[in-house]
């Protein structure tokens, strides 16, 4: 995967990158992930905490200063939003998103203005957009990754949100009982 490619290049050649990052992979992982994620490169950069309860997950997001968001390249997943979508536009955290550039899943972060967007298979554009999001952090010493270029959008934001959903779920039973 191009992420891995990426992330395994910058480790090996900036040790001060080596340094800063930390993965944290929580939940259920394909073993071919969980295989690369114990090479070499990655073992004393990687947590893999597994399953975590939905409240301790959300913690989770919340604490980490940048989201990894993979989208299938099946024709199926180009029209697919996983509820982990909207989880992260409510934690705050920018959304690296690995996908097709024309899928649903990136629309949503692009009108959301929420995150980057980027095809699986561009390992070069995923490693130079890492390594700025590195050099920034670093430069602005604030580690706060959303303050790297990124103008989200509030209010499309809040579209989503679980509670302006029970909101208009709501009105749409009040109109469905007169």
């Amino acid at each position: 995967m191009a992420f891995f490619d990426a992330i395994e290049s910058l480790v090996q050649e900036n040790h001060e990158f080596a340094k800063d990052i930390e993965l944290c992979f929580a939940g259920r992982m394909d073993d071919g992930v969980i295989a690369k994620l114990k090479q070499p490169a990655f073992r004393s950069i990687t947590q893999l905490p597994g399953y975590l309860p939905h409240k301790k997950s959300i913690e989770l997001l919340r604490s980490s200063s940048l989201l990894l968001l993979l989208v299938g390249v099946d024709a199926q997943s180009h029209s697919m939003i996983t509820g982990k979508v909207y989880e992260y536009l409510a934690s705050g955290v920018p959304i690296l998103t690995l996908g097709p550039k024309n899928g649903d899943a990136a629309a949503l972060i692009r009108k959301t203005g929420s995150g980057w967007i980027f095809e699986h298979d561009d390992p070069a554009g995923i490693k130079k957009h890492l390594l700025g999001l590195w050099q920034r952090y670093r430069a602005d010493r604030m580690g706060e990754i959303n303050l790297l270029g990124l103008s989200p959008n509030a209010d499309e934001i809040q579209r989503f949100s679980r509670r302006k959903h029970a909101q208009d779920l709501a009105k749409l039973f009040d109109s469905l009982a007169k």
